[in-house]
Formats: C-alpha cells, structure tokens, sequence
C-alpha cells in the first residue's frame, strides 16, 4: 500500500467537490455576493434607526433591530472561516434566524405606524432574499451530509 499525500486545501476543494474552475469561481462570487448583500442591509438599518422617531418603542425596537442585522453578517463572515461543515451550516443557520428576527423588527415599526410602510418596504425585501438564499443554502447543505 502506498502512503497517501498530503493534498493542499485547494486541491482538495478541487479534487472533491467540484468539477471544475468555472464552479469554483461560482461558489467564490456566491460568498462574496452574500457577504456584500448583509453588510448592504446592515448599513441600511444604521441609516434607519438614526432616522427613527426618538420615542421609547422605536429606540427598543431600533436596537434590536441594529444587533439583528449585524449578526446576519457577522455569522455569514464566522461561517467562511468555519473549521468544520457541521460549524459551517451552524454559523448559516445563526444568520438565518437573525434574518429573520430583523424581519419581524421591520414588521413591527410598519405595524405600529412608527414608520411608513412604503420606506420599508425595499429594506424588508432584502432581508427576504438573504433569508431565502440562507434557507436554500442550509437545505441543500445537509441534503449533501445525509447523502
């Protein structure tokens, strides 16, 4: 039996999960559109709160708010540089979850009047995508384990 060699990360990525340069591209643009997408909309809930009312409700909600979409890419940036698949799909599934927490905050300050719907309405919409896209992900990531 021959001894095995030592493979290079890269070269393990290549030899086994893919099939060729153009996926690996892909998967490297995929990352880096969902890290732009959550700093994007983290930025966005800055430019929101500062503009809320300063009543006692808006600056709770505000906060909140402000922790959640943060996390969405702070746990997208913790899961790239993940040890582990298991830490991987974790870390997605963190972000996930605050996605969607921030999507109810929204929720709440268009319910409440606080703000208006219409200015919103772009801000829950990406909050949608990046849930939508970390759900895909997170599914079709543990289809691969059970496999």
């Amino acid at each position: 039996m021959e001894p095995r060699t030592q493979q290079k990360p890269n070269e393990r990525i290549q030899n086994s999960r893919f099939k060729s340069q153009n996926e690996i591209n892909k998967v490297k643009k995929y990352k880096k559109d969902l890290k732009d997408m959550s700093h994007s909309l983290a930025l966005q809930a800055i430019d929101l709160i500062d503009s809320l009312p300063k009543n006692m409700s808006c600056q709770v909600i505000g906060r909140q708010l402000l922790r959640s979409s943060m996390s969405v890419g702070a746990n997208i940036s913790e899961a790239r540089s993940s040890g582990s698949r298991k830490d991987f799909v974790n870390f997605l599934t963190y972000s996930l979850k605050s996605a969607n927490e921030s999507i109810f905050c929204i929720g709440l300050l268009s319910d409440s009047g606080k703000v208006s719907h219409s200015s919103l309405q772009v801000f829950r919409a990406g909050f949608d995508e990046i849930a939508r896209i970390l759900a895909a992900s997170i599914i079709k990531l543990k289809q691969k384990d059970s496999d």
